[in-house]
C-alpha cells in the first residue's frame, strides 16, 4: 500500500513538474526538492533511492546563493571610474557563498551561476548626458555578460535598470558589483517614496548546477 502511495505521488509531482517546466520561471533543482520533501513526509527518516541517489533523512541540494541589498546612496567623485556598490550585512541572506567585507563576495563552490544586478539612478544635471554602467568583476577583471549601460533623459527622474545573466565561477572566486558614470551629477539611488525597508540597488547570485 505504501509502496502504491509513494509510486502515485512521484507520478503526481513529476506531471506536475512537467507542467511547470513549460513557464519561463521554471527551476528544475526546485522542482527535485519537491519531490523529496513529498518523500519525507511518507518516509521521515527512512533510506530510500530515487534513481542512482541515496537519501536519508531530510535532503539538501547544497546550491549557493546571495541576496544583498544596498542602502546607502553611492556618488560619483570622479568620471570614467569604476566604484564597488556597498552592501548592507544586515539585510538579505547567504548560502555556501559569503561576504569577505561590504563590497566583496567569495565563491565558495565550483559551479555554474545565474547572477542578476539592479539599481536606481538619478541625475540631478538639468539636461542629463550622462553615461551610467554597471558589472560585476572577478578577481579584478570585467565578469564576461556582466556590462549593461543606461543614459538619463530627465533632471531628477529616477530610473531603475537591471541586468541577468549567466557565468561560471570556481571556489575562491572574489566578486564585486560595480558602477561607473560619465558625470558627477549622478547618485546611485530611488526614492523609495512608500516604503520603510529602503534600498537602492541589490545583488543576487544562485548556482544552477
Amino acid at each position: 500500500m505504501k509502496r502504491a502511495m509513494i509510486i502515485t505521488v512521484i507520478v503526481l509531482v513529476m506531471s506536475a513538474g512537467i507542467a511547470d517546466a513549460m513557464h519561463p520561471f521554471f527551476y528544475f533543482p526546485d522542482y527535485i526538492s519537491e519531490v523529496y520533501e513529498y518523500l519525507d513526509v511518507l518516509l521521515p527518516m527512512k533510506t530510500w533511492t530515487l534513481g542512482g541517489l541515496n537519501v536519508t533523512g531530510k535532503t539538501d541540494l547544497g546550491l549557493s546563493h546571495l541576496m544583498g541589498y544596498v542602502t546607502q546612496i553611492h556618488t560619483v567623485p570622479v568620471v570614467d571610474t569604476w566604484y564597488n556598490l556597498t552592501f548592507n550585512d544586515t539585510l538579505g541572506g547567504s548560502e555556501n557563498i559569503h561576504f569577505i567585507d561590504n563590497q566583496t563576495i567569495e565563491i565558495e563552490h565550483d559551479g555554474h551561476y545565474t547572477i542578476n544586478i539592479g539599481m536606481g539612478i538619478i541625475d540631478s544635471a538639468a539636461n542629463p548626458t550622462s553615461n551610467v554602467a554597471m558589472r560585476v568583476a572577478v578577481n579584478g577583471q570585467e565578469l564576461d555578460g556582466s556590462y549593461a549601460e543606461m543614459n538619463p533623459f530627465k533632471q531628477y527622474s529616477e530610473m531603475w535598470f537591471e541586468h541577468t545573466f549567466h557565468t561560471k565561477l570556481k571556489k575562491g572566486d572574489r566578486l564585486n558589483m560595480q558602477y561607473i558614470s560619465s558625470k558627477t551629477s549622478v547618485t546611485i539611488e530611488q526614492h523609495n517614496s512608500f516604503t520603510t525597508k529602503t534600498y537602492h540597488a541589490y545583488g543576487l547570485i544562485e548556482e544552477i548546477i
